[in-house]
C-alpha cells in the first residue's frame, strides 16, 4: 500500500459522505457500504505471496510521487448486486508498477488496469456520476497486504491506501 496523509484520507471519506445517501448504499452483513479506508489498488491476486525482493522489484525505485484524481465516476459490474462509486487517478508511477507487478505470477482478472480511489458500494442503478475532479494527492509509503479477504476469497494484493 502507499500511504497518503490523513486529511486527504478524511477529505475523501467526507466526500463520499455528502454525495452517497445513507439510503443508497449496498450493505452485505460487514462488507461494502462507504469505503472507510480509501485506496488504490495496483495489483491483486498474487500467488504466490510476493517477498519482500519481488515487492521491491515492483515498487522500484518510487518513493514519493502524487497522484491527480481527474473524474468522479462509477463501476458497473453486471454480474455484481452494486455499483461502485469510483474517483479515477492518473500516475505514471501507478502504471509502471502495475505494469511490472503483472510480471508477477497473479489472478487479476481484469484486462485494463483502471486505477482508482473507491468511494463506495450503491445499490445497483440506484445513482449516476461522472464529473471532473481535480485534486493531486501526494503519496509517501507502501504497504503490501499479503493476505486480503474480498467477497469470501483470499486474495494478496498491493495497494495505495489514503491513511492517517
Amino acid at each position: 500500500m502507499v500511504m497518503v496523509p490523513t486529511n486527504y484520507c478524511n477529505i475523501l471519506v467526507e466526500f463520499g459522505k455528502k454525495i452517497i445517501p445513507d439510503k443508497l448504499l449496498y450493505i452485505e452483513g460487514d462488507e461494502y457500504g462507504r469505503e472507510t479506508k480509501p485506496h488504490c489498488t495496483v495489483m491483486y491476486g498474487f500467488e504466490p505471496d510476493l517477498s519482500e525482493d519481488q515487492i521491491k522489484e515492483v515498487i522500484g525505485d518510487v518513493k514519493t510521487f502524487k497522484i491527480s484524481v481527474h473524474r468522479l465516476d462509477m463501476f458497473r459490474p453486471e454480474e455484481k448486486p452494486y455499483d461502485v462509486v469510483v474517483l479515477k487517478v492518473k500516475s505514471p508511477e501507478l502504471e509502471e508498477m502495475h505494469e511490472r507487478a503483472n510480471k508477477l505470477l497473479n489472478k487479476d482478472e481484469y484486462s485494463e488496469y483502471t486505477p482508482h480511489i473507491t468511494i463506495g458500494y450503491v445499490k445497483k442503478n440506484s445513482v449516476s456520476f461522472d464529473k471532473p475532479i481535480n485534486l493531486s494527492i501526494v503519496v509517501k509509503d507502501f504497504e503490501y497486504s499479503p493476505i486480503h479477504e474480498i467477497q469470501g476469497t483470499v486474495k494478496e494484493h498491493l495497494h495505495f491506501a489514503l491513511k492517517k
